[in-house]
């Protein structure tokens, strides 16, 4: 849910509604007391779901009653509640729990579960009785928004509200279906139970359904493949869910490494995951002949639960779109800034038009092409003042032409998060909403000359000019100054200045970067002269202007 106010939508604020019954902390957890451990008097018994928050240095303890030769599974929400802090290390609330007797001896403990962070304990009950469950930050961190979800349930309920955590045929059987079209319409395979010590064949292209058994355990397939021919072995499991850190291995029929792969690098569209596991080759075959992938666990691990899809074909040129933010404030008759990011996908680099799906009337994307070679690009959203005061979703898709054909790919809405003051990453929305707001301030209209894509000089500059409405209020003088969003390294305004009413900007750039194609972005500032001082006030953004860096002849 969000807000909806006279400045526009607040970000999205995410809710759940439990199956089981509800529990909050009776003590107040927003006071920073000097006890260190917050326990909770109250007896409860299974199901529940209890929710609380973690203050610095504290450990919040709860009561259960259980009953002897229950199968207990104890699951923390922590991180997926919110998942990135910017200001925490490693960036999220770290939950730990623990369950105690009544004589405070603990019985069990849990700190992750398998990769995923926020942990879950499984505990069969030895005795009927009072038992203690203890929840805290991993390094005794701690603030107001540290909050936690804490399921405690039978084995049985878990398996039906969270058959994607506990239920691993479940896992494999729904991971199928979330694979790319073009990698599940592939010819399927069957990993052997022999391929530990026989090497399976297998024909190109394929798609491989297989498994990790045990620690240990190394999976081997067979393909013919001739000189100079491109191949992709991908292996799909972490980002499906699946406990797997896969390592692959391409070997030659001499048994000599050619290439190998632990970590693809970081994929925009699972960037929840912190550590990108999952092994992506991308390799031309030096010689004509038979050649063997092996596959195991990086981490020596291995059992029922780390199963994976091997995608082995010749390159599927293809791509992803992202949007950020999911909730854009536009005000009426002015422009918005959003970001595009483009997923690139077996090396295919080619241009990619940005466009809104059954777009409603006036309204128009700036800057609507991710050039060949650029993943992340600034676009402008412009609303017509008739909008005002609605609120609206927009679809936003991108369209390629890939091998002569069009390609359209659904974009997917997401928000950056800072994760400890460096990092950030995308969390999923479910769409994107524009609310079209009041202008604070008179709008600038800037005239800037329509051309197809600016040309600066490397090494040189080029100016912009802009024509503005000019105007005033009693007793305030203004002037107008403008300032580059998230230039790219080597772009920057020169120098500004007004004469015979237009606003003239210099651009300059380096000369190190020819060739090189993106959007200038540029905010608009009042600056207003006070008895105090000059202050500079927001007043909207120019359109977005594509502009190509070229060789200075």
């Amino acid at each position: 849910m969000w807000l909806k106010t006279p400045n526009g939508l607040t970000n999205p604020v995410m809710f759940q509604v439990g199956k089981f019954p509800e529990f909050c902390c009776t003590y107040n957890q927003y006071r920073f007391e000097n006890e260190n451990i917050e326990r909770d008097t109250h007896i409860l018994e299974t199901p529940v779901t209890i929710n609380g928050r973690i203050l610095p240095g504290k450990t919040n303890r709860f009561t259960l009653k259980l009953f002897k030769g229950q199968n207990i599974v104890i699951l923390a929400q922590a991180r997926k509640l919110i998942p990135y802090l910017a200001d925490g290390v490693p960036g999220w609330f770290q939950a730990i729990v623990a369950l105690y007797d009544e004589n405070w001896k603990e019985l069990a403990y849990a700190d992750d579960y398998y990769f995923n962070p926020d942990p879950v304990l499984k505990f069969r009950v030895p005795e009927t009785g009072i038992y203690f469950l203890e929840i805290r930050d991993s390094i005794y961190r701690g603030r107001e928004d540290f909050v936690y979800r804490i399921y405690v349930m039978e084995e049985k309920d878990a398996l039906l509200l969270f058959p994607l955590l506990f239920d691993h045929n479940s896992i494999m059987e729904n991971s199928l279906s979330r694979l790319p079209e073009t990698v599940k319409s592939l010819p399927q395979y069957r990993e052997s139970e022999h391929s530990m010590h026989f090497e399976q064949y297998i024909s190109i292209p394929a798609l491989v359904k297989g498994c990790i058994n045990y620690p240990g355990d190394i999976d081997r397939y067979r393909f013919y493949g001739r000189q100079k021919d491109v191949i992709v072995l991908e292996i799909y499991g972490r980002r499906l869910g699946l406990p797997i850190d896969p390592l692959i291995r391409l070997k030659n029929q001499y048994d000599q490494i050619i290439e190998w792969n632990d970590d693809m690098k970081q994929d925009f569209e699972h960037d929840l995951l912190t550590h990108h596991a999952d092994s992506y080759l991308m390799v031309k075959l030096p010689a004509t002949g038979n050649y063997t992938v092996e596959i195991t666990d990086a981490q020596g691990h291995g059992g029922d639960e780390y199963g994976y899809f091997l995608r082995l074909s010749k390159p599927m040129p293809d791509f992803q779109i992202m949007v950020s933010p999911s909730r854009i404030n536009v005000p009426a008759d002015g422009f918005a800034v959003l970001k595009t990011y483009a997923i690139r996908k077996d090396g295919w680099d080619g241009d990619i038009e940005i466009a809104i799906k059954n777009c409603p009337t006036g309204i128009e994307l700036g800057g609507n092409i991710i050039p060949a070679g650029r993943n992340i690009v600034q676009m402008t959203l412009y609303v017509p003042a008739r909008y005002m005061g609605q609120s609206m979703p927009l679809e936003i898709e991108g369209k390629a032409i890939i091998a002569g054909r069009e390609v359209i790919r659904q974009a997917k809405v997401a928000d950056e998060k800072m994760q400890a003051f460096a990092y950030t990453h995308l969390v999923p929305s479910e769409n994107l909403i524009v609310s079209v707001i009041r202008q604070k301030f008179r709008q600038i209209k800037p005239n800037i000359p329509q051309t197809d894509t600016l040309k600066i000089p490397a090494g040189g500059f080029t100016t912009i000019k802009c024509e503005t409405e000019r105007w005033f209020r009693p007793g305030l003088t203004t002037s107008l100054w403008f300032d580059l969003k998230n230039p790219p390294e080597g772009i920057k305004i020169k120098d500004i200045y007004f004469d015979s009413g237009y606003y003239n900007l210099t651009i300059m750039a380096d000369e190190k970067i020819a060739g090189y194609k993106d959007n200038l972005i540029i905010e608009i500032f009042e600056e207003i002269s006070l008895q105090q001082g000059k202050r500079k006030t927001p007043a909207g953004f120019l359109p977005a202007i594509p502009f190509e860096v070229v060789k200075n002849d």
